[in-house]
């Protein structure tokens, strides 16, 4: 039993930033399919950026309602976002629409924006869930959050 909450501990933790890792793992292929081209990098910083409201509004409501925040919810809620952001990302990556006479790929920003809203927020509410957790599951949570930054980049590799 214990070996399988370590298990979920890390998997849990590779869940905080794999999406966004697996995005810039696989630029150098999206811009030679996107109007942007190698604009696109500088484009999905500022995205991610943005993202970061995601934090920020969770902290904001940690300090107006303290202990009010159910984390579980917000955890499967961001989770949820994630795994459609992800689906939806499948079909329509490389949809564009014309925005002041250009082409732009705006479903790829809007679907990143929310992939990005996830991963940053799960910087702040992946952990206070786990300090529910016996103490020994917060190594393996961290293990897990660092594999998301090795495994995409493995994933590419081997492509």
């Amino acid at each position: 039993m214990v070996v399988l909450v370590h298990l979920l501990a890390c998997a849990f933790g590779l869940g905080s930033w794999v999406a966004v890792n697996g995005l810039w793992v696989e630029l150098p292929l999206i811009v030679n399919s996107l109007p942007e081209g190698w604009e696109l990098p500088s484009y999905l910083t500022v995205i991610i950026q943005l993202a970061n409201l995601g934090p920020l509004l969770v902290t904001v409501m940690h300090k107006l309602s303290p202990g009010r925040l159910n984390e579980s919810a917000v955890i499967y809620s961001i989770l949820s976002i994630g795994i459609l952001s992800c689906v939806l990302l499948i079909f329509f990556w490389n949809e564009t629409t014309m925005v002041a006479g250009a082409p732009h790929s705006t479903a790829f920003f809007i679907l990143t924006f929310f992939l990005s809203l996830v991963d940053c927020t799960s910087s702040v509410s992946f952990l206070p869930f786990m300090m529910q957790l016996p103490k020994i599951y917060v190594t393996t949570y961290f293990i897990g959050e660092g594999l998301s930054g090795l495994i995409p980049g493995v994933v590419a590799l081997a492509q």
